[in-house]
């Protein structure tokens, strides 16, 4: 990026930015630059941030707009800074340590599936995204019961992408799926955990869960054991 016709003529009467126009990267020889001989510097080349002891805000924006990657080289980012870099480009949540909740938010915003891009995704994250894609369960490693519970009230054929639901999860899903309440003894809670098990393994083997998972309800009924 070429300097302005103002700034030009503003060097005139400063050295200083005489000579950051001539070489950003000179900006680490200035004792304590104002922001806006910080700003022209980032602006002209994102990488005269890193010779700057202590950049403003203002500049650590500059650098963000013109590379939201630049995250990663800036310390302890506000969370102005971080919700711009993600809104921009969402994996660049990981290259922030300790991203803030509305940055993750931010992350998801567009697309649920960038889940995948938070670390240790918080329950209100691991929610709002299984909300808007319910199939994205099958990808969380640790989905808390929130998520399963969201995931299977929106699509109940989500259980079988769970591997290892709660057993709240288990029941409020077989109920949607075979039409009826089931009685939560820990006899038929056992039953329920068997046959959600076994479909899950069989999807697995690429096997017909669907058929064994229908069967197995109709002998559950018919015994009168639910």
């Amino acid at each position: 990026m070429k300097a302005t016709i103002r700034e030009i003529l503003a060097s005139i009467f400063n050295p200083n930015l005489r000579k950051i126009l001539k070489n950003p990267i000179s900006i680490g020889s200035i004792s304590e630059p104002s922001e806006d001989l910080q700003c022209t510097a980032v602006r002209l080349d994102e990488h005269a941030i890193n010779m700057i002891n202590k950049p403003c805000e203002r500049a650590k924006k500059y650098v963000i707009i013109k590379n939201p990657y630049h995250i990663k080289f800036i310390e302890n980012p506000s969370e102005e800074l971080q919700i711009l870099s993600v809104s921009k480009e969402p994996d660049a949540i990981e290259l922030i340590e300790n991203p803030c909740l509305r940055a993750k938010f931010a992350c998801i915003y567009s697309k649920p599936e960038n889940i995948k891009y938070i670390k240790n995704p918080d329950k209100e994250i691991q929610v709002s995204a299984i909300q808007k894609s319910p199939c994205l369960i099958s990808e969380l490693e640790n989905p808390c019961e929130a998520a399963q519970l969201t995931a299977v009230l929106n699509t109940p054929e989500a259980i079988f992408s769970i591997p290892k639901p709660g057993i709240r999860t288990m029941l409020v899903a077989v109920e949607k799926l075979a039409g009826f309440r089931i009685y939560p003894s820990d006899k038929n809670l056992d039953t329920i955990t068997g046959i959600i098990t076994q479909c899950y393994k069989l999807k697995e083997n690429e096997l017909n869960y669907k058929e064994y998972f229908k069967n197995e309800i109709l002998k559950l009924k018919l015994n009168d054991t639910l």
